[in-house]
Order: structure tokens, then sequence, then C-alpha cells
């Protein structure tokens, strides 16, 4: 695809700002790779997302007024769209991994902006080289394989015998306060995404490096390939996942383990807005909002999952976060805080 005018300019600036966060992140001196890397990548798809807007001639400033066609300025230019503004335009009412990663790397961004972290970056590396693969797909496909930056890119270079003493270290240092409370961001964000977004490769991109010497060193293509799951045989596939098995760290499943009790959502509930949310006020809410159903339903499980979820076992009722900050958005403007309360939660 020829591209020209402000489209052509665009694509150029996102290109660039993708490479420069690539070149920031794989350089060993660099400190504290992480938020280099997400701000240029941050930059990279906003120019992205006004690239595709300005070829589907879609104005991204934000207007003074929505009944006007006055747009906002500053410094005597159109105030454009944020990032966070654009990846709502773009994606609308859609959730997949692809957009639940981008918004991850913008949370994270916000909150990092004025710590020294270097002790992240082993935590997040799975989300930033997904953020640059999906970015690479979603340009390939709005512009076309000339304007893809793989043939730029080459794999970084590992120090893998020495990697696991090196994490063990940094995992000891996470334990210093401030860290620790990234950490904790950060395991809030990705508790708002269900477990099919956060097992994908668009959300946080997983592999393993498997060392393998080769019969004739001429004959391989490349050092590092990745191989399809759909192209191996059962029997390899078998192989494989026990070799995995045997190098992969534990993790012991908890049962609801990123799920709350009606107590724990009016204590977080609580925590944010600026009246004194009860569990009265709990219960008009999932009644308002339809979330789940009445006790004593025939179908006790049809919930809004996104919200809730019915644990049978306990005959009893569990929540997300994700409903933790709907409460918290919703209930923070008083005109619909007092529709909720004013009709005891029950819609007309």
């Amino acid at each position: 695809m020829v591209l020209r005018g402000k489209v052509k300019k665009l694509v150029l600036k996102s290109r660039e700002a993708a490479l420069l966060a690539v070149s920031i992140y794989n350089n060993p001196q660099t400190v504290f790779k992480t938020y280099a890397y997400i701000v240029n990548m941050c930059i990279a798809w906003t120019s992205l997302f006004h690239a595709i807007f300005e070829k589907r001639k879609i104005k991204y400033f934000y207007k003074k007024d929505t009944k006007k066609l006055e747009y906002e300025r500053v410094d005597g230019e159109y105030k454009a769209w944020e990032l966070s503004t654009c990846c709502k335009q773009y994606y609308g009412e859609i959730m997949n991994p692809a957009r639940a990663n981008l918004e991850t790397l913008i949370k994270l961004r916000n909150k990092i902006e004025h710590r020294f972290l270097p002790e992240l970056d082993s935590h997040v590396f799975g989300e930033c080289q997904s953020c640059l693969f999906n970015y690479e797909k979603l340009l390939i496909s709005e512009f076309g394989d000339e304007h893809a930056i793989n043939s730029s890119l080459a794999f970084g270079l590992q120090f893998s015998e020495v990697y696991e003493e090196e994490q063990i270290k940094s995992m000891k240092s996470m334990k210093a306060k401030e860290v620790q409370t990234i950490q904790k961001y950060m395991d809030e964000y990705r508790k708002e995404y269900s477990d099919e977004i956060l097992e994908s490769m668009e959300y946080s991109f997983r592999v393993f490096l498997i060392p393998q010497t080769g019969n004739n060193i001429n004959s391989a293509d490349r050092s590092i390939e990745f191989i399809k799951k759909s192209d191996l045989s059962e029997e390899q596939y078998k192989n494989l996942k026990k070799d995995i098995t045997l190098i992969k760290n534990r993790k012991i499943p908890v049962s609801n383990d990123d799920k709350m009790k009606v107590g724990g959502v009016v204590k977080r509930v609580n925590e944010k807005v600026d009246f004194d949310f009860k569990q009265h006020h709990h219960t008009y809410c999932w009644r308002y909002y339809e979330v789940r159903p009445q006790k004593g339903a025939r179908n006790p499980e049809c919930t809004d999952t996104r919200y809730c979820n019915y644990d049978r076992v306990h005959d009893d009722y569990v929540y997300t976060n994700a409903w933790v900050n709907k409460l918290v958005k919703e209930l923070s403007d008083e005109s619909i805080r007092n529709e909720i309360f004013s009709c005891r939660g029950i819609k007309k």
C-alpha cells in the first residue's frame, strides 16, 4: 500500500517509536527497560491509531462541545486523542486479548511514571513482547506487509547460564515496599480480565527455549524456531509437554482466588467512594444491574459472569474485580447513585 501525506508521516513516526522501544529494551546497558519500552510503544500505538483514523477520514481530536464542530487546541494545534481514548474508539465494545494487553501497559505506564523499578522488568516481559507482536499485526493488517518491522528485529540475547541466580536476586529485591506496590497493581490489572484473555499469547507471550544440537549446522535456517501445536503429532506434543513440566515453575490453582464475597466488595468500594457504602447498597446495585438472580431462584447460576459467579459448593455468590471497578465508576456519579438507591435497586 502506497502511503501519502499525513498518513505516511504518522506511520513513519509510529514505526520509528516501535523500533526505538525495542532498541532500548534490548540494550544491555539500559537499567530500567520496562518503562522506557512502554513509553515508546505507547507513542507507537498512538501514532498507529491516528494513522488508521486519518486513513478512514475520522476526526481524532477532542471537541470543545459535542454538539458543535469546535475542537480543543493546545499551543495552537488541535488536541488529538490520547492512547486510552484511541483504544476505546478503535475497539468499541469489543474486549479481546490485544486490547487487554494494551490497557494493562497504559495503566502500568501511569503508575510507574515517577518510580525507578528495574526489578519489575522480568515480571512483565510477556506483556511487553505481546504488545510488540500485536502492534505489528495491526500495522500489517491496516497498511500492508511492506511496512512491517520484523525484518529489522532479532531475538535479544539472554545470559541463560546465570539467569536463574539473577532471577532469585530479583525476586528477593521485590520485597522492597515500593516494588511490592507495583506488583500488587499488576496483579489487580490482570484480575480484571477473563482466564481466556490472560491465557492468550496476544495478552502475554510465554515461550520455553529448549537447547537442541542439530546434526548439521548448515541445515538450519535459524537458531530459534517457533512450532505450532497443530504441527506436532500427539506423541510429540506429549513428550514436549513432559519436558516442559520439568522446568516450569509450579503453580497450585486456588479456587476463586480472583473473586470476593460481599464483604470484600463493600470494603473495597468504600475505599474509593465519598459516601458510606454498605451491604444493603450492594444489594440495590446487583439488583439494578441484574448481575445475579434473586436468592432461591430456580437457576442460580444465571449470572452476568463479568461481575458475578455462583458458587455451588457454598450456595452463594462471589464477585469480580470488574464489578468493584464498575461500582466505583458508577457510584461516583451522584445522579446515577440516586437513581439506583431511589428505586431500591429494582429496574422498572
